[in-house]
């Protein structure tokens, strides 16, 4: 059989014709803002919130609104696991979702499919907690032990997360895995809703046997700054937990609520902010010393006990004792020799 290698070439020409006008149609259909497409405006969301070219890429998926939300669904499905790259392209999509907010609720079918893939799970969670629509994410806590499960308690760890997610974070406070409890106990304090239920179950896990879950839920406490006065006695009691990183963190909440005691119920808290100034762990001593760093009268009966911890052997303890003088009284401090 005789070859026309002329009719080849023309086919061959054909051919790559119609993939170079394919192409072409694919990226006109990318949205643009500005002169620049999707893809380009993509990359700069990899930036910081507050990098000098992160806020001109949000603006532009604002502005691009819901004619972005197709192509970001399709970057998000087609990413895989394996690629390496920090940030991911599913992380810069998720972000580029929480640009849209509410206004990607088209979004809204295919990332509920794409939460039951174990592939895309993590990354659709936090894509519907980013647009405000976490309903499906709330439903899969329900769910046996999974790693979508765990992907879905840690997406909803945001203040924009309703109340409806409260009680069955609550329950899993109670799940015989302790990993699942510390992750429950962590997200209920950055959610911060729902006190009437949240806290007594947050007290109780104080008591958990595993020490990474009571941590996390004396920190949680800490979120709860308004109600200071109903959580203080329970983080006075984990000061003293045999756990150091749970003490630590007790005396991380206690200062953070500083400003919200009454003087009397103050007083008691610098006397035991005072004795873990003595911990054994440095790690310890440099949280209370932070703490005790508040300018109220009741904090200058630590004055001589920080002023004696600057001589430790610890650079940082020193270091945050110093600071916490200064805090307290700069004149005094000034006259002690710290600088």
């Amino acid at each position: 059989m005789k070859i026309n290698h002329t009719s080849v070439l023309l086919l061959l020409s054909l051919c790559v014709v119609v993939i170079s006008c394919f192409g072409d149609l694919v990226h006109a259909a990318e949205p643009t803002y500005e002169g620049r497409t999707l893809s380009d405006w993509l990359k700069d969301l990899s930036n910081t919130p507050a990098g000098r070219k992160y806020a001109p890429a949000a603006r532009a998926f604002r502005e691009m609104g819901t004619n972005a939300v197709p192509f970001l669904l399709m970057r998000l499905e087609a990413d895989r696991r394996d690629k390496v790259g920090i940030p991911s392209e599913s992380e810069l999509v998720v972000n580029a979702f929480r640009e849209i907010g509410p206004l990607a609720s088209n979004a809204v079918p295919k990332l509920s499919e794409l939460l039951l893939k174990e592939s895309s799970s993590a990354w659709a969670a936090h894509a519907l907690v980013a647009i405000h629509a976490e309903a499906p994410v709330v439903a899969l806590l329900s769910r046996t032990k999974s790693m979508m499960r765990r992907s879905a308690i840690i997406a909803l760890a945001s203040r924009s997360v309703g109340k409806e997610a409260v009680p069955p974070l609550i329950a899993l406070l109670g799940d015989a895995d302790s990993e699942t409890r510390h992750i429950a106990a962590w997200v209920l304090g950055q959610i911060g809703k729902e006190e009437t239920l949240t806290l007594p179950a947050l007290v109780r896990a104080v008591d958990d046997p595993h020490f990474w879950v009571r941590h996390n839920a004396v920190q949680a406490l800490g979120n709860f700054e308004s109600q200071a006065t109903v959580v203080y006695p329970t983080l006075l009691r984990a000061l003293t937990d045999t756990n150091a990183h749970v003490r630590g963190s007790a005396a991380g909440s206690l200062g953070g609520m500083m400003n919200r005691f009454e003087p009397s119920d103050r007083k008691k808290i610098v006397a035991a902010l005072i004795n873990a100034l003595t911990d054994k762990v440095a790690d310890v001593q440099y949280s209370a010393a932070w703490a005790l760093g508040k300018p109220f009268p009741e904090t200058k009966a630590a004055f001589p006990h920080l002023l004696e911890l600057t001589k430790t052997s610890s650079t940082t303890v020193s270091n945050a004792a110093a600071a916490a003088l200064k805090h307290i009284d700069r004149e005094a401090a000034s006259k002690a020799g710290i600088e």
